[in-house]
């Protein structure tokens, strides 16, 4: 069953709340996710060490509209983490960076739609 959500009321709230959704939807997850798993993807691959490149080269991150995800494809990418923490720094990265993003991003979305339909 679908949530359904009425506003109703002045119609400069209905517009926000209608603005609302995609905006933070695509500002304040999205966007951040994208930058934040980019960013440890190229953490990971610059830290993980090279003997034939295979494990470099298997290092990438996927985003979905269920989420994202940074993916080490090389077979023996875990063994190798275990001695040298290329993949788990960037796990670390990703969840020290990433919440405060998205607390960023939402502040700065409630801004502009304060400013754009309240004017303030």
């Amino acid at each position: 069953m679908p949530f359904t959500l009425k506003i109703t009321g002045p119609p400069a709230i209905e517009a926000a709340f209608t603005d609302f959704v995609p905006n933070m939807q695509r500002y304040a997850i999205e966007e951040p996710i994208r930058t934040v798993l980019k960013q440890a993807e190229l953490l990971a691959r610059s830290k993980a060490p090279v003997r034939t490149g295979f494990l470099r080269s298997s290092i990438h991150s996927e985003y979905g509209p269920r989420g994202g995800r940074l993916v080490a494809e090389a077979h023996y990418a875990l063994y190798v983490d275990k001695r040298v923490p290329y993949f788990s720094d960037a796990v670390n990265y990703i969840n020290s960076t990433l919440p405060g993003l998205v607390q960023q991003a939402i502040s700065e979305q409630q801004g502009r739609l304060s400013r754009k339909y309240f004017g303030g």
